[in-house]
């Protein structure tokens, strides 16, 4: 595989691309899931809150690796 066929592959693939097409396909089909704008604007924020969430717990800051033990133990680590 080329370069960019492997990087358009790990986006794709990525929980938080995918979280991005929930988040835009809710704002897009909110009135067949019967949801007012507000509902559908706060669900896309708390999306967008999980996303941003995700990437400061995965970055290489010395002041999050107390966090991120602590969140350890969703991929099996210690409580």
């Amino acid at each position: 595989m080329t370069y960019w066929t492997e990087k358009i592959l790990a986006m794709i693939q990525s929980r938080r691309f995918q979280m991005l097409i929930v988040g835009i396909l809710v704002i897009f089909f909110q009135d067949v899931l019967s949801m007012t704008e507000e509902q559908s604007n706060t669900v896309a924020q708390m999306i967008m809150a999980w996303i941003v969430g995700d990437s400061l717990l995965n970055t290489t800051n010395p002041r999050l690796s107390v966090l991120r033990e602590k969140m350890s133990w969703r991929e099996g680590g210690t409580k």
